[in-house]
């Protein structure tokens, strides 16, 4: 969940019809529309059209009368922010630098049994290990850096300790 900013991709939008329709009211208020040179009588029209993905564009164009038209175009690069810190690793795999800090983690509770955990080299789908264990109790803590793979399999939470 993002945290703070105040800017959204949808404010782009309105800022570039804002801006188009003061355009159409200087084209329309320009013209003489007794002598038939200036803006219809039904005003200027505005017309917002806009792409989504990484680069958002936003396109008005303002016709105001048989020919003055003005196209104003403002685009936005959109990019996503980075991932909330997690409170606790669990089960799964994750990516440090990405899913998760860097940092040493500990076991929460202590185990009670045998379960595994592994640190891979991050895009080697897993097989390029650098450490893994199976403990059988107490808390095992890691050490974990960017660029590397997380894999935590029936060990419970971890918690970054610093």
């Amino acid at each position: 969940m993002a945290k703070g900013g105040f800017y959204k991709p949808w404010m782009g939008y309105a800022g570039a019809a804002f801006v188009a329709l003061l355009i159409g009211m200087g084209i329309g208020g320009s013209g003489d529309a007794e002598a038939g040179t200036g803006a219809s009588a039904s005003g200027p029209t505005v017309t917002v059209t806009s792409k989504s993905g990484s680069t958002s564009t936003a396109t008005a164009t303002v016709t105001a009368g048989p020919t003055p038209t003005a196209t104003v175009t403002a685009t936005t690069k959109v990019t996503a922010p980075p991932p909330a810190p997690v409170a606790a690793i669990t089960e799964g795999t994750w990516t440090v630098g990405t899913d998760i800090k860097a940092g040493t983690y500990k076991v929460i509770d202590t185990l009670e049994g045998d379960c595994y955990w592994k640190i891979s080299r991050t895009g080697s789908n897993g097989d390029d290990i650098i450490s893994n264990d199976i403990p059988t109790g107490g808390r095992p803590q890691v050490v974990l850096k960017k660029g590397q793979d997380f894999q935590n399999r029936g060990c419970g939470d971890w918690k970054r300790i610093k």
